[in-house]
């Protein structure tokens, strides 16, 4: 029994610490995205277009992951690139 309850003790301060750390990660997080909107108000309200335009564009331009994968004609899954591209030029050209 005293074994359980020092391994169920641990768990439970490891959880916490975890939870604790993911918490002040998303809350960093979440406030970096506060001070980018505001920033971009500021400059806005400025008639920093310039400087608006290329911060807009940047925060845009991240990168995503997207699916890769398209049906060719019979229905099969094309996940190669190669394929996949293949596959648009022949759907585009139709």
């Amino acid at each position: 029994m005293k074994w359980n309850s020092i391994h169920l003790e641990e768990g439970r301060k490891k959880y916490k610490s975890l939870t604790n750390r993911l918490c002040r990660v998303t809350d960093t997080a979440r406030e970096n995205g506060r001070m980018n909107s505001a920033q971009l108000e500021k400059h806005e309200r400025q008639g920093k277009m310039d400087f608006f335009s290329r911060k807009v564009t940047h925060l845009a331009n991240r990168k995503r992951k997207g699916s890769l994968c398209v049906c060719d004609k019979e229905g099969n899954v094309l996940t190669d690139s190669d394929m996949v591209q293949d596959r648009w030029k022949e759907y585009t050209e139709d």
